[in-house]
């Protein structure tokens, strides 16, 4: 029997992962597990995921705190 083989693959178009087992022969069973690899990249979040973990914060209304800002700034340039 063969001992246990590991190697690195890519994940391919559609999700796929081909793995290349030369060491085996045609028509052996085997187990195969898959596993991100340690320091990974973590999937892209989606922009509503963004926007709801923006929501979430509960920030204050913007366009409120702007407009305040921009007049207490014009109000203090006096005339």
């Amino acid at each position: 029997m063969t001992s246990a083989l590991r190697v690195t693959a890519t994940v391919l178009p559609g999700h796929k992962v081909e793995v290349h087992a030369p060491e085996f022969a045609v028509g052996d069973t085997v187990e195969v597990t898959i596993q991100p690899r340690e320091g990974a990249a973590e999937p892209a979040k989606s922009a509503l995921d963004i926007l709801e973990e923006i929501h979430k914060r509960n920030l204050p209304p913007i366009i409120g705190d702007a407009d305040a800002y921009i007049r207490a700034e014009r109000d203090s340039w006096g005339d």
